[in-house]
């Protein structure tokens, strides 16, 4: 799926000509900091009126992890009830350390890790699926790794330092193998309805609000949850076997998981 990353700095956005030049997903600044971006609102709205998959991103300025938590709570103030089709992604650049280090910050690898941790808690306890922004150098030697391999990769790693063209660049080329990501940003080129060259991106996977096939196998995220709701008897099913964990509830079955989480809890298996 094409998907095209924008911000103010892409000015005004002629969302109906984008989504006849076959771009059907865009990610958008939500902020920066403590800032909001003040194309955001138009943005979202008007992609959303013309129907494409919609992502948020927060670019990262944070001089602790206290920050980053900060930064996650700002953003889920702006998007409010809003929960974006592909998610928010936490945008930690080259700009982000320079931005620490001209405040005598020490940056290091722990610092980042910690810093994008504490803003992917804080907005996944808020409803949110949540990835991170990295380029390979940071994924590879900035970053403790193996401490946010589980979470999902948005990785910007262009094909040339020039003008790109989707054309010119095969979904089939990503990187995947190599780095595991779901969205590639391979670079920038120009789109119709948009002034001057944009971000150029590819989603790898299936959107998450899309059911799987087997509508009983939860995301791989939800498992432990799951389970354990499953377990102790917070979800009982249909009685059938089907729990349908992509389908939404009805009020009925809302109550009736709460009179079986109160029953949990007075039991004193809650403790």
């Amino acid at each position: 799926m094409k998907c095209l990353d924008i911000s103010r700095h892409n000015s005004i956005i002629d969302f109906a000509a984008v989504k006849a030049g076959g771009i059907e997903a865009v990610i958008i600044r939500a902020g920066y900091g403590t800032t909001i971006d003040p194309m955001f609102e138009r943005n979202y709205a008007e992609a959303d009126k013309h129907g494409f998959k919609i992502g948020v991103y927060w670019f990262a300025y944070p001089l602790s992890p206290l920050d980053s938590e900060r930064e996650a709570y700002k953003c889920l103030a702006v998007l409010n009830t809003r929960r974006p089709t592909l998610g928010v992604w936490y945008d930690y650049e080259y700009d982000s350390d320079a931005y620490a280090q001209k405040r005598k910050v020490r940056t290091s690898a722990e610092f980042r890790t910690n810093c994008l941790l504490s803003f992917h808690k804080v907005m996944t306890t808020g409803g949110n699926r949540c990835g991170f922004y990295l380029n390979p150098d940071y994924l590879t030697s900035k970053v403790i790794r193996d401490d946010i391999k589980h979470i999902p990769l948005w990785l910007a790693r262009w094909v040339n330092s020039t003008i790109a063209k989707y054309e010119d660049v095969p979904i089939e080329t990503a990187p995947v193998s190599e780095y595991g990501m779901e969205i590639w940003q391979f670079g920038k080129g120009y789109v119709p309805g948009v002034k001057g060259a944009v971000d150029l991106n590819y989603i790898l996977t299936k959107p998450p609000d899309e059911k799987p096939e087997n509508n009983n196998e939860p995301s791989e995220w939800a498992i432990p949850a799951t389970e354990w709701a499953k377990a102790n008897g917070i979800f009982a099913g249909d009685g059938d076997g089907n729990f349908r964990w992509h389908d939404n509830m009805t009020r009925q079955e809302v109550a009736q998981v709460i009179k079986n989480m109160y029953e949990f809890i007075m039991n004193g298996k809650g403790e």
